[in-house]
């Protein structure tokens, strides 16, 4: 079950990857409201909830297949859906689809809003509500119209596409990134000339080098993508300083211009769009969600408000603050 809760028009939560019947147990004791594309799945959903005298409380989003062939019912199965949840008092919250190329497509994608809007078009006049547009689609005001919409990357301050003028457009309107990476080193070293550094030898030392070791890596979400392309920079001078050998599951060594105290704060990624460690460059590489999503829950998240520190939480495994 993927629990990517989206605002509802209510105090709950929808689930929005595609609901199965194992899932329904949870579903009912939290009051989630599941994203369903099957028949099966609405008849054991009717038997779960006649039990509860307010089933209007558990409602679903019935989702349509327009053409991304991912999650979602075939056009020609929804009637059916439609039909057994009218025929049975199922509560719908509403209808939606989702679009495979909203940014750099817009003839495919105006093909999938048409599509899905003349399916729901006579349910839309019975007061179902609709939705299709993500980030890219609402940048780009495709079914924008509609009674909802879904920001993704956009509600975190990133484009929906590693381009130079996506990242321009998306400050433009006046968002900026909210997830900066910061950390101290925990070794400093002067190394000389023909050392390697790192796992298979990849990097070799030129010259007398200083070479920072922190204690970050993939296991943390730091991709090896980025072993020898990767840089970490200072805010004092904005300094970009070289990722180098390969990225380590725990570890990273980054190469500095002269020895600096342990104590130096090093920005690992930053809340820019322009920095060659910003999400949005670093997506050059690997696209801004695999930066993002692949963050790991043992790094301590710090929450800043207004300039000011207003929460820390060391891990999101054991929730320790």
């Amino acid at each position: 079950m993927t629990f990517v809760a989206q605002a509802m028009s209510v105090a709950q939560a929808m689930v929005s990857g595609n609901a199965i019947e194992e899932d329904i147990p949870i579903l009912v004791k939290y009051t989630l409201t599941p994203t369903v594309a099957e028949l099966n799945f609405l008849k054991e959903w009717r038997k779960a909830i006649t039990t509860d005298p307010v089933k209007e409380r558990h409602q679903v989003v019935l989702k349509i297949d327009t053409g991304m062939s991912r999650n979602g019912c075939q056009t020609h199965d929804f009637l059916f859906l439609i039909q057994f949840c009218q025929t049975h008092g199922l509560t719908i919250h509403s209808v939606m689809t989702h679009f495979s190329q909203a940014w750099d497509n817009p003839y495919f994608t105006k093909q999938q809003l048409n599509t899905f809007m003349t399916l729901v078009g006579p349910l839309r006049a019975s007061g179902v509500k609709v939705h299709v547009a993500s980030s890219a689609a609402i940048i780009r005001g495709l079914g924008t119209q509609l009674d909802f919409i879904r920001p993704g990357s956009c509600m975190y301050g990133l484009p929906p596409e590693p381009m130079s003028e996506t990242g321009e457009l998306v400050e433009s309107l006046g968002l900026r990134p909210v997830l900066s990476w910061r950390a101290r080193p925990t070794l400093i070293k002067q190394l000389p000339q023909g050392r390697v550094v790192g796992y298979d030898n990849t990097y070799v030392t030129r010259a007398t080098e200083t070479i920072a070791t922190f204690s970050l890596g993939y296991a943390d979400g730091y991709s090896r993508l980025l072993s020898n392309r990767g840089v970490v920079s200072l805010d004092e001078d904005g300094l970009q300083l070289p990722v180098v050998g390969t990225v380590s599951m725990d570890a990273i060594t980054v190469r500095l211009d002269k020895p600096k105290p342990s104590s130096t704060t090093f920005n690992i990624i930053t809340d820019d769009f322009t920095s060659p460690n910003s999400v949005t460059k670093m997506a050059a590489t690997i696209i801004p969600h695999d930066v993002t999503t692949s963050l790991a829950a043992r790094l301590p998240r710090v929450f800043v408000s207004g300039g000011h520190v207003v929460a820390v939480t060391k891990s999101l495994v054991t929730d320790e603050r």
